[in-house]
C-alpha cells in the first residue's frame, strides 16, 4: 500500500516536471522567435542607414559638382 501511494506520488512529481519542461521549451521558442525578429529588424535599419549614408555621399558631390 505504502510502495503503490509512494509510486503514485513519483508519478505525480514526474508528470509536473514533464509540463514544467514543455513550458520552459515553449518559453524558449518563443524567446528565439522574437530574437530572430528583432535581429531581422536591426539588420533591415542597418542597411537603410546604408543607403541614407550613400544618398547623403551622393548628394554632397552633386553639391559640389555644381
Amino acid at each position: 500500500q505504502q510502495s503503490t501511494s509512494y509510486q503514485s506520488q513519483l508519478d505525480r512529481r514526474r508528470e509536473m516536471l514533464d509540463s514544467a519542461e514543455m513550458n520552459m521549451k515553449a518559453q524558449v521558442a518563443q524567446l528565439e522567435s522574437q530574437l530572430q525578429r528583432a535581429r531581422d529588424m536591426i539588420n533591415s535599419q542597418v542597411r537603410f542607414i546604408g543607403t541614407i549614408g550613400e544618398l547623403f555621399r551622393i548628394l554632397i558631390i552633386i553639391r559640389i559638382l555644381n
